[in-house]
């Protein structure tokens, strides 16, 4: 019996290394196939993420250029790099004594403005309004200057009624 148990016991443990073995077998038989699966969805994963960076790059330089051609569209129309005098105007262009109407104005690559009769101090702007009070029909004159000296003109009449009536 101590024989036969023996054996027993030797059969057993041959069984179970052997176990180990075949899993090593297995485990070394996989191993090629799961390396290439592994590089495969690196690859994978890699161009997946080139090409959106790519895409992104496309798209960011699309947005640009209609950027780019907006803004020169925009410049164009506000009279590109010279200075200009965009709008002047009253409203109304008709008041009764005591009231008051606003003039405004826009430029465009001034440095300077002014409005004569005086006005209160003006900066330069695409587009700005002020009020006046005059006690008369009055002619104003808006004057802008660029950074050369260089001077543009407009003029407008404010008139005023002795009444209400327009």
């Amino acid at each position: 019996m101590a024989h036969g148990g023996s054996k027993a016991n030797s059969c057993d443990y041959e069984l179970v290394a052997d176990r180990p073995v075949t899993a090593i077998r297995i485990i070394r038989t996989l191993l090629p196939y799961t390396s290439i699966a592994l590089v495969a969805a690196v690859i994978y994963a890699s161009w997946t993420l080139w090409s959106r960076r790519q895409e992104n790059l496309r798209i960011r330089k699309r947005a640009q250029t209609e950027e780019s051609r907006r803004d020169a569209e925009v410049l164009k129309r506000y009279g590109g790099k010279e200075m200009k005098i965009l709008t002047f105007y009253a409203t109304p262009p008709v008041i009764a004594r005591g009231q008051t109407a606003l003039l405004c104005y826009g430029v465009n690559n001034a440095a300077k403005v002014h409005i004569v009769p005086g006005v209160e101090d003006i900066a330069p702007s695409l587009s700005r309004c002020v009020e006046v009070h005059p006690a008369s029909t009055t002619t104003f004159t808006l004057t802008c200057e660029d950074s050369q000296g260089r001077q543009a003109n407009q003029s407008l009449t404010v008139e005023v009624t002795s009444s209400g009536a327009r």
